[in-house]
């Protein structure tokens, strides 16, 4: 009904309208026809253009961008969970560990689920981990991050399902 409207149908019926539209363009050349869809086309994408570029309340690439991006994100699950923020700030020492520990447990969750897919589900990945953080830490902090290694734990095997029957399902 927008398009119909846009491209000059009335108050009337899609089905009206569509009749209306047809009866109006079948006696048009090829160049008149093309020449009436762009201008249509010109007029339903206007109103798009007036929209607002999309703005960057974070500034990626900026100085200090670490320290904003860790404030977004972790700062409300933090408070959320009655944890103050650090109080030196994302680049002070707690801030670091605070990071590296974000760092640390994603690897932990990399590796974790690199290992249910290579070794299957046979009981020792620790079905009770999960990962906390609602956000993934900078590629910064996984690089300065210390991969833990994951503690086998051992229990009863289960079915297991190679990578290439998981593949196929």
């Amino acid at each position: 009904a927008q398009l119909a409207e846009a491209l000059g149908g009335g108050g009337r019926g899609a089905e009206d309208d569509e009749a209306a539209l047809a009866a109006r363009l079948r006696g048009g050349s090829a160049v008149e026809l093309r020449q009436e869809l762009r201008r249509r086309v010109a007029a339903l994408t206007s109103s798009e253009q007036a929209l607002p570029p999309p703005t960057d309340a974070l500034r990626l690439g900026d100085a200090g961008y670490p320290q904003r991006w860790y404030r977004a994100k972790l700062e409300p699950t933090e408070a959320a969970e009655g944890r103050p923020p650090p109080v030196d700030g994302w680049e002070g020492d707690a801030g670091k560990r605070l990071r590296g520990r974000v760092a640390a447990d994603f690897l932990e969750g990399v590796a974790w689920t690199l290992r249910y897919y290579y070794e299957g589900p046979v009981g020792h990945h620790g079905w009770a981990w999960f990962y906390r953080w609602p956000c993934a830490p900078l590629a910064v902090d996984l690089a300065r991050a210390m991969p833990r290694p994951l503690p086998r734990r051992v229990g009863a095997a289960l079915p297991c399902v190679t990578p290439l029957e998981q593949l196929g399902m």
